[in-house]
């Protein structure tokens, strides 16, 4: 019915709803006034039969990125990959993992990601961090949806430690390993953001030009299991966020016309939906932020392989070097923040494996590669900040807990090798902070302090 609308261009549906964004930047359309929409010429649409099978988020409130996944499976699937399966779990993981808090009011130790496992977020938002880098795994590269972390209960001052959430976060039996190590990602490349989230005729045209449309809302109104939802009462601040996939409407009758949508919760059992959600027009009046995809692709993400907690044996730096983030993965947040700073984080160093002693760590990771600087004296540098003593490292071909390289004093231009060894042991990831007995770690015993880089460290640099 609308596949004659499929290769219409993108531009087109941007000057309906506001502005595009695409590759990690944004170009609003200068535009006076609100935009005016032209309801869509045909009174059904329904993309039902363009979607992968429904999923059940379970008891996390994972909804957040169960309707950007959802979208990102219809549009890869008319691309040509088949029904997919994408990992929600790994996909929310990253998200809190990589975010990135101003610290410049904090020290250095303070908290500046979120804690891994937690949930929570903005659909816009997790677009953004999308089209900045970030990708999704498939279900078999991560944990099930609903699992359950089992999340230790501490105070927030616990919590507010960068050690103490990189040592929760990090930690294999957490963060599993082929997480990190899938053959493929798959990710957006462009997106558009709707002027709102209650403009039926906005979302409809997105409907119409043959896109899904991620829509969030307070969680109000009447919610029957087998019946339309409705408008009862007026939105209230306190209320909770959810977040779900429009895929169609049916105006055909005019006095009852509803939208289709893919919800999280599992099937329903409304007749006729086929275990979808029906939404009124008057429940849109609930809509908070709503954006639909215009861009998706299959990727390799090499990068991610150096995300953990290293044992690091450099000329004057020998300590835990977490890499909590790859660098520009935050870029379209601050994109639509219109935050004009560089994202460069790597994460954070503790000089003698002892967390009262951290450094900030900025740089950048290519391939194979990663370049990184450590400066102790502005130890809590903003991301954006690149100085201090600069170490490039490559990932070792025959073994990925490996890298190894040099690092070169700014001051006297002196050179020297170093390696780094990932910490993969229970011990090396204390539920308390407190400095880590490197040495006695079972993955360092080959691996002693040398001037001298071991033969099976070396590398050569590989994108």
């Amino acid at each position: 019915m609308i596949s004659h609308l499929r290769s219409a261009s993108p531009v087109l549906f941007a000057l309906l709803v506001g502005f595009v964004v695409a590759g990690g930047s944004q170009a609003a359309l200068a535009q006076a006034t609100a935009p005016r929409y032209q309801r869509a010429p045909v009174a059904f649409v329904d993309l039902s039969s363009q979607q992968t099978p429904l999923r059940k988020q379970g008891h996390r409130g994972t909804c957040i990125v169960h309707s950007v996944v959802a979208g990102m499976e219809a549009a890869l699937k008319r691309a040509g990959y088949g029904d997919l399966d994408l990992s929600e779990d790994s996909f929310i993981y990253f998200v809190k993992m990589f975010y990135l808090t101003d610290t410049s009011a904090k020290t250095a130790g303070d908290a500046e990601n979120k804690l891994g496992g937690t949930d929570g977020g903005g659909s816009i938002e997790n677009l953004n961090y999308l089209v900045g880098g970030l990708a999704v795994p498939e279900e078999s590269a991560g944990w099930p949806d609903g699992h359950n972390y089992k999340i230790p209960k501490l105070d927030d001052s616990h919590w507010a430690s960068q050690f103490n959430i990189d040592s929760w976060a990090l930690s294999p039996r957490h963060l599993q390993p082929m997480t990190l190590r899938a053959p493929r990602y798959f990710t957006v490349t462009s997106f558009v953001r709707l002027h709102n989230g209650t403009d039926a005729d906005a979302i409809e045209a997105a409907l119409y030009g043959g896109h899904e449309v991620e829509w969030d809302f307070q969680e109000c109104g009447k919610r029957p299991t087998d019946a339309v939802w409705t408008y009862d009462v007026p939105p209230k601040p306190d209320r909770k966020v959810h977040s779900m996939l429009i895929v169609g409407y049916d105006r055909r009758d005019a006095g009852n016309p509803y939208f289709i949508v893919k919800n999280s919760w599992g099937p329903t059992k409304v007749p006729g939906a086929n275990g979808y959600t029906y939404i009124s027009y008057d429940y849109l009046k609930y809509g908070l932020t709503a954006g639909y995809i215009t861009g998706v692709a299959q990727r390799s993400w090499p990068e991610l392989q150096f995300v953990g907690r290293w044992s690091l044996h450099g000329d004057g730096a020998e300590g835990i070097l977490d890499i909590t983030h790859v660098p520009g993965v935050f870029q379209g947040v601050l994109n639509q923040k219109r935050d004009k700073t560089r994202d460069h984080r790597i994460g954070i160093f503790y000089d003698q494996n002892d967390p009262t002693q951290p450094c900030r760590v900025n740089g950048s990771i290519k391939g194979n590669r990663i370049d990184f600087y450590i400066d102790r004296t502005n130890a809590n540098a903003h991301w954006d900040r690149l100085a201090g003593r600069h170490f490039v490292y490559y990932l070792s071909e025959g073994d990925r807990n490996l890298m190894s390289g040099a690092d070169r004093n700014m001051n006297t231009a002196s050179t020297r090798a170093g390696y780094a060894r990932r910490l993969q042991s229970a011990a090396a990831f204390p539920a308390e902070a407190q400095t880590i007995a490197v040495d006695d770690l079972p993955e360092m015993a080959d691996y002693k302090a040398t001037d001298v880089l071991p033969a099976k460290a070396r590398s050569r640099s590989s994108t």
